[in-house]
């Protein structure tokens, strides 16, 4: 079975922001040193839920609800990889970890630029509208 995987579009609680993070540079990932939307691998027998909300607190401190799945792919890496957007439940103050170097909130319409373009390129089009449909 291939891989599994969550991205998770972070909206701040006026839907204003968007949380990108920065992989570290020892990371295995292509995106190592790269600015991106998160994403967690799952684990075996994990629901993508919970994938989400483990991704969330471990690469970003904070905790997320209100999960709607926009889009799903599998990427050059053979990685099945589901699309939501979520809100921040309670606090919205980040504090990277796991593989992430640093993590941050943009303002919705720069989410495209302020990433790199690898990491652009690896989302699939309904996100890309979806992140567009803001401009």
């Amino acid at each position: 079975m291939e891989k599994l995987a969550a991205g998770f579009i972070v909206l701040s609680q006026d839907g204003k922001r968007e949380v990108i993070g920065k992989k570290k540079e020892s990371s295995s990932s292509p995106l190592a040193g790269k600015w991106h939307i998160p994403a967690e691998t799952a684990e075996a027998g994990e629901s993508l839920w919970d994938t989400v909300r483990r991704g969330a607190e471990q690469e970003l401190g904070i905790w997320v609800n209100g999960l709607v799945e926009i889009d799903r792919i599998v990427n050059p890496y053979g990685v099945e990889v589901h699309w939501f957007v979520c809100g921040p439940f309670g606090n919205e103050k980040l504090t990277p970890g796991s593989d992430l170097a640093e993590a941050k909130w943009v303002e919705r319409k720069n989410v495209l630029e302020e990433i790199d373009p690898l990491a652009a390129e690896l989302l699939p089009e309904k996100v890309k509208q979806y992140l567009e449909s803001v401009r």
